[in-house]
């Protein structure tokens, strides 16, 4: 028998901190172990301390010293322990995206912006501890979500996070008794699994809501015949089916779907021009970033006619200055804009733009709004913040937003707000602007129309919606 050696290999440099934790497991069973790191890979290199007969009695034995060391379960004491600390500590999760480089931050803004607008006793004052979770997958989230649980001792997570990603989470926070709010674009239907975990909760800006109230408003507005321009990556969540669903409630119908692939340079002309030769009576345009750009700039320079309605990422007044005149007269679905005339609006774009010297954004309204949801809550505990307290605080919540009159749904955890039909207008400065329609109502997160996304075989991305 001769010593044995083993290499094990991580794609995500995360992983460094948590294996070195490992090593106090580990170095109980072995002489040498090391970490190594090589541009975004991490190498665990571990040679063993005794002679084994083979090496997959060897990789037994190691594999039970470093997974047992990170994923071990987390007792409810995780939370209890916290319940007398000073300050309430909230950890938050926030992702990468090479899009929308800027999404991340604006979220952490706005809440920061809320937490610390005052309220609270001083014995209670928010601590924001943050971790990066890279594009926000499985693995790194739990990873994190774990961390600042059993390490850091927050009274509460916040995630930017799918929702499906979330659901995997959910048995941690459901374990260590300690609520998590997620927070996202609302890309996805929210699964009963997500729903009936009473330490889950979801603030969202309703992507899934609004596609199916555009495909609904699209057809009654302009007719039965509607065409959708996607992508590979756009295409990949649940708001294109609820689109779907709301075209076929309103008797219309879905000509065709243009999805573009990677490397279709030619993919918006070509778009434009077999819509074109088609009976078609308006147009969805399901994308985000540079191609959602591009898309509304070739359209406009092609003088195309026909009706766009889009989402409010597409539709954002900080990307739409790079648009100009040719996002006039677009349409879409929206959970806020600046131009929300009540006064909790004005004071969150007031203080926004006081406080970080430039207009809020989707993501920092999100932010703002999840810090008015913490700050209700941690009032109502009235210094008792263990889990438990907090959770119930939170599935109680009704409060005014800058969105308007919101509240935590008992059933599901999920915030129920308006949602405004917009269109896009040129201000007296030339500037494209949003301007409010028409007010409406969420569709329910317990719409029947919905059940058949509530399985176990979901499809999709994993990471949240822009966050790539």
């Amino acid at each position: 028998m001769v010593p044995v050696f083993l290499c094990f290999c991580f794609q995500d440099s995360f992983l460094t901190n948590l294996l070195t934790k490992a090593k106090i497991n580990l170095y109980l069973r072995y002489n040498s172990l090391k970490l190594y790191k090589k541009n975004q890979n991490t190498f665990l290199f571990i040679q063993s301390k005794n002679k084994m007969s083979n090496r997959r009695n060897f990789l037994k034995i190691a594999g039970a010293g470093f997974t047992g060391s990170l994923f071990r379960p987390i007792s409810s004491s995780a939370s209890e322990s916290s319940v007398s600390n000073s300050s309430v500590k909230i950890g938050v999760l926030l992702p990468h995206s090479n899009e929308h480089p800027n999404y991340a931050g604006s979220f952490l803004s706005g809440l920061k912006l809320a937490v610390n607008s005052g309220g609270l006793p001083e014995d209670k004052k928010i601590e924001v501890i943050t971790e990066q979770i890279n594009y926000g997958t499985r693995r790194i989230s739990l990873v994190k979500a774990e961390q600042l649980i059993t390490e850091n001792k927050v009274n509460m997570l916040v995630g930017l996070l799918n929702s499906d990603v979330a659901t995997e989470i959910g048995g941690l926070v459901k374990n260590a008794k300690l609520p998590a709010i997620i927070a996202n674009a609302g890309e996805n239907y929210l699964v009963n699994k997500a729903k009936e975990n009473p330490y889950l909760f979801f603030n969202s800006l309703n992507l899934f809501q609004n596609s199916f109230l555009a495909g609904k408003y699209v057809v009654g507005k302009y007719g039965k015949n509607i065409a959708v321009v996607t992508s590979l990556y756009d295409s990949g969540y649940d708001s294109l089916f609820a689109f779907y669903k709301g075209v076929e409630l309103a008797g219309g119908k879905i000509t065709e779907t243009y999805l573009k692939n990677e490397n279709e340079d030619d993919f918006i002309s070509k778009t434009l021009d077999s819509i074109k030769k088609e009976t078609v009576n308006g147009i969805y345009v399901l994308l985000n970033g540079n191609l959602a750009d591009d898309f509304l700039r070739t359209a406009f320079h092609q003088k195309f006619s026909l009706p766009i309605i889009t989402t409010s990422f597409a539709a954002d007044e900080n990307r739409l200055v790079n648009v100009g005149e040719a996002a006039n007269g677009i349409q879409s679905f929206q959970t806020w804009t600046k131009n929300l005339n009540n006064r909790e609006n004005w004071d969150f774009v007031s203080a926004y733009k006081k406080k970080y010297l430039k207009e809020p954004d989707q993501f920092g309204f999100l932010g703002y709004e999840t810090g008015l949801i913490i700050n209700d809550s941690v009032l109502k505990c009235q210094g008792n913040i263990s889990g438990n307290h907090i959770a119930h605080a939170i599935r109680s919540c009704k409060i005014n937003s800058p969105g308007g009159k919101i509240y935590v749904n008992e059933k599901s955890g999920l915030v129920n707000n308006p949602l405004y039909l917009c269109e896009t207008k040129m201000s007296g400065m030339n500037i494209p602007e949003n301007e409010i329609i028409e007010q409406y109502t969420s569709i329910s997160e317990f719409d029947e129309n919905f059940i058949p996304l509530d399985t176990n075989l979901r499809s999709g991305f994993v990471n949240p919606y822009l966050f790539v």
